[in-house]
């Protein structure tokens, strides 16, 4: 047997831990029911929803009607817009072909005005030729009387004509200008369109979520969170437990830091007790289940201490930081699987014995823990004393 504390580190076993919380299987099932119905009632009952969410759903419901309206509104001047847009469109068609009309009317009348212009001169030449008979002269003088008429009638209705071109064209600009208008007025409605559709959605999904807030829905996510808080509450209180036990927690615990053989393992009472799961918790954590019947584990104890190959008679001290009951209930049994060479003495803890202490190198000695029991800041104690005395020790026995 060794021990160094110094040399040995303890270190946290996550099957050891997993199984040491799912022993408390009642208490999680409990914690979780708790904080379920807490936080269930939380919010079901006692906290349904505030004065301050009523207050804001009306008020998400009178901005979600007002943009509702808004949006109404604007899409109907988008339809009449459009109306007027046609209709101005039309009537540009409309001063188009009056244009192209009344551009063909400027162009003959253009020409007539010339032709009149330049009969006007052949008389006037008349006029002034020298040469020229009375007749031819008279004649002249009256066709210019009337080419002056015909010419200032020309000049007018060109210039009618000229003016309702240029009214035409004035008008057909206005009308561009006004479409033109009209579109920008409904881009920009449209955006405004877009940006309210996107407000009323998540108006939309901002009320449903403060209407739900006092719903079954609510209630039973509360309950969820409130059960796995339950839970966690327990994990936490089991690590913590787990963390600072001083308690022997599995037989590896005497392997690995003593350096011992363990001879026999029962299984833990709570398995006993219990039945499969607990069992099933003991295998996860390192316990040994195969040989649960104490006759058998009782037996392979003897047969191993007997493979030990101390030599005969033995004296065999069965000790331990367990209660001496304990240690009495093992001695006993050993007593009946051991043959007569080997003498077995039930001995309390040397630490605190002195009368074993003196005696204590006569003897090989048996220890006997109990697992979730023994403290192991006594098994350090009682390992100590057996080291500075140099005692041989058999093994271990973990029940």
């Amino acid at each position: 047997m060794r021990y160094n504390s110094s040399q040995y580190e303890e270190s946290i076993d996550i099957a050891a831990l997993a199984a040491g919380i799912l022993r408390k299987r009642w208490r999680l099932i409990l914690a979780c029911a708790a904080g379920a119905l807490l936080l269930g009632l939380y919010k079901g009952v006692l906290h349904p929803g505030s004065a301050g969410d009523a207050a804001q759903i009306s008020q998400l419901q009178e901005e979600i009607s007002k943009n509702n309206e808004t949006l109404a509104k604007n899409e109907s001047d988008i339809t009449a817009h459009g109306f007027t847009i046609a209709a101005d469109q039309e009537k540009i068609a409309a001063n188009d072909e009056l244009i192209a009309t009344q551009q063909e009317l400027r162009t003959a009348q253009q020409e007539k005005l010339e032709a009149l212009r330049a009969d006007r001169d052949r008389n006037q030449a008349v006029l002034n030729d020298a040469n020229a008979t009375p007749e031819q002269t008279e004649d002249a003088n009256n066709r210019l009387l009337t080419l002056a008429n015909d010419i200032v009638n020309a000049e007018n209705q060109l210039n009618t004509i000229v003016t309702q071109i240029t009214n035409a064209q004035k008008d057909t600009a206005n009308l561009q200008a006004e479409i033109d208008k009209l579109r920008a007025t409904d881009s920009t409605l449209e955006e405004a369109n877009a940006g309210l559709q996107e407000e009323i959605g998540a108006q939309n999904a901002q009320l449903a979520e403060l209407q739900g807030s006092g719903g079954t829905g609510q209630t039973v996510k509360y309950a969820v969170l409130g059960g796995i808080l339950g839970i966690l509450f327990v994990c936490g209180i089991g690590l913590l437990q787990f963390l600072f036990s001083k308690k022997l927690r599995c037989s590896e615990e005497l392997r690995e830091k003593y350096d011992l053989p363990v001879l026999g393992e029962f299984c833990s009472a709570a398995a006993q007790k219990h039945g499969r799961f607990d069992k099933m918790l003991d295998r996860l954590s390192g316990d040994v289940q195969t040989l649960p019947d104490k006759n058998n584990v009782y037996d392979l104890i003897a047969a191993g201490i007997q493979a030990a190959g101390q030599p005969l008679p033995m004296r065999l001290a069965v000790t331990g930081t367990v209660d001496e009951k304990v240690l009495r209930e093992v001695s006993g049994w050993l007593c009946k699987f051991l043959p007569e060479e080997y003498e077995v003495l039930m001995a309390s803890n040397p630490v605190y014995n002195a009368g074993f202490l003196a005696e204590i190198r006569q003897y090989t000695v048996l220890l006997v823990e109990m697992k979730q029991i023994s403290d192991k800041r006594e098994i350090d104690k009682l390992a100590d004393v057996l080291c500075r005395n140099e005692v041989n020790v058999i093994g271990a026995v973990v029940l």
